[in-house]
């Protein structure tokens, strides 16, 4: 099954899709202390529509897949436990939209926090709490966050409201 769908997947991504033991060594892990667990493979995807293409291949087969930005992890939510494909987010980096006005922003899954603070700086706006290098999905993608001393709209369950799910069933 694996195979077929890297088979299938390379119409669509190419090269960018590989099975090369350092890549998949990179991607087999975070931050975190657990052991590493390589992918099958590593799918570095640049639009949504090759997640979404990705993601149905995978799922028809039964094939596990891991987002991973850019393996700051300290939870392990990286780590690719059932092997399977990790979906490497770091080259959808685009600001998509800014809106000044509102004070909101649309953004690719791989943006860093410092990244877009450097897009929003000349239009007197920043994006406030995190400094690390993670991406944005990283802590929107939990409840939590990293609100760490975070007052009312810069927690990070106010500022996904436009967030795109793919549904691939």
């Amino acid at each position: 099954m694996l195979e077929t769908v890297l088979a299938e997947a390379r119409k669509f991504l190419g090269d960018r899709i590989t099975t090369n033991t350092g890549l998949r060594d990179h991607h087999a892990h975070g931050q975190d202390t657990n052991p590493p667990v390589r992918p099958d493979a590593v799918a570095f995807i640049e639009t949504t529509e090759e997640a979404s293409k990705l993601l149905v291949l995978c799922h028809a087969a039964g094939i596990p897949v891991v987002p991973f930005g850019t393996g700051t992890s300290l939870e392990g939510h990286v780590t690719p436990v059932r092997g399977g494909i990790s979906l490497d987010l770091g080259r959808m980096t685009a600001v998509l939209e800014v809106n000044p006005e509102d004070m909101d922003c649309r953004v690719q899954a791989g943006l860093t926090h410092r990244s877009l603070n450097t897009e929003l700086r000349d239009k007197g706006l920043f994006f406030p709490v995190e400094h690390r290098r993670r991406t944005l999905w990283h802590d929107a993608g939990k409840r939590h966050g990293a609100d760490r001393g975070a007052r009312r709209w810069t927690h990070h369950q106010n500022r996904r409201a436009g967030a795109q799910v793919l549904d691939w069933l």
